[in-house]
């Protein structure tokens, strides 16, 4: 099994997600199973202050995810807590 590369600090797997339908889902499944997956969000974010605190967490860069929206759509790298809350707030219109 491939390690983590050094220095990505949070992101959600995206071609498990699709295949899966759920990226959340997905991360359950490979945790559940043994594969390493990159720290991160394991159930939905529900709000900016949830996101922040996750963010704050694991430390910037983060990115920062729709459940919905594949080809990279929804996929935003955050660098600090400003660029997270702007990402926040353009999420609904990339989900699709």
């Amino acid at each position: 099994m491939p390690a983590i590369p050094e220095g990505v600090r949070g992101a959600i797997v995206t071609g498990w997600g699709t295949a899966l339908g759920d990226k959340v889902a997905a991360r359950g499944v490979m945790h559940g199973a043994g594969i390493p997956i990159t720290p991160g969000a394991m159930a939905a974010l529900t709000g900016l202050d949830e996101a922040r605190a996750l963010a704050d967490g694991l430390g910037y860069p983060v990115m920062l995810k729709t459940l919905r929206g594949g080809g990279g759509r929804g996929l935003r790298r955050c660098d600090d807590a400003v660029q997270l809350a702007r990402a926040w707030e353009t999420l609904p219109e990339e989900s699709g």
